[in-house]
């Protein structure tokens, strides 16, 4: 909620993270629960799981976690994966790929520098980019 303030400035009765808690709220299934945030410090990462209704004796109800760098992110987060909001999944997919692509070309240029003792030529660098698993396509496949 908005009120107004002077000089046309707004301020907001609801922090980010009470907002985020509400549309966390909204989206749980019926009879679902939110379990309480965990912060690993091993891993440096917030944990907010919501869990299901009890599916009868002897077995384990169903539960989703929402990871994050902090308690708001790891809301955020559950809050998608209850939406079915996967919009995160394929950037990280498309990082992943890219690191890859880097590593595999990092890996043909050392190769070369220890082999060959030099770097590779550039026609040379255009074969190990074509011989990439899975290369072809990707760029293709890109509206």
């Amino acid at each position: 909620m908005q009120l107004p303030h002077s000089a046309g400035a707004t301020v907001s009765l609801v922090s980010e993270r009470e907002e985020a808690w509400g549309r966390l709220h909204e989206a749980l299934p019926g009879r679902w629960t939110v379990a309480l945030g965990s912060y690993n410090p091993g891993e440096r990462r917030w944990s907010i799981s919501a869990v299901g209704p009890n599916r009868g004796r002897g077995k384990l109800p169903t539960f989703v976690s929402g990871p994050g760098e902090n308690e708001l992110e790891a809301i955020r987060d559950l809050d998608a994966r209850l939406r079915g909001d996967h919009s995160e999944g394929p950037r990280k997919l498309d990082e992943l790929r890219a690191r890859l692509r880097l590593a595999y070309v990092d890996g043909a240029e050392s190769w070369a520098r220890q082999e060959l003792g030099r770097p590779l030529a550039h026609h040379e660098l255009q074969r190990v980019v074509a011989h990439f698993p899975g290369w072809r396509g990707l760029e293709e496949a890109r509206p």
